[in-house]
């Protein structure tokens, strides 16, 4: 699944708008995060954030610790451009 960098967008302003996590086995070591993100959401995301240099998406995510899930986190994550050249047409 492709970020937004592989997407040729740079920005540093991802914020989590709004999120709720809840705790199932405490997290006591290097942790992993899985999100699954539809092709569809990611597509209407990143088309809206081209053209709007705004966008906002509810994902879900599982923090594992060696494989095992620790955590679960619902949250809507908000991408800023800062300006039309904060985003890349080509990686040439």
């Amino acid at each position: 699944m492709t970020g937004i960098r592989e997407q040729g967008i740079f920005t540093n302003d991802i914020v989590i708008s709004e999120g709720q996590i809840k705790y199932k086995l405490p997290v006591t070591g290097n942790f992993t995060v899985v999100v699954k993100w539809e092709k569809s959401l990611k597509d209407e995301f990143f088309a809206r954030l081209k053209k709007k240099l705004k966008s906002r998406v509810a994902l879900h995510a599982c923090v594992q610790v060696q494989g095992i899930l620790c955590a679960e986190f619902h949250g809507d994550f908000v991408a800023i451009l800062t300006d039309k050249n904060s985003t890349l047409t080509s990686s040439s």
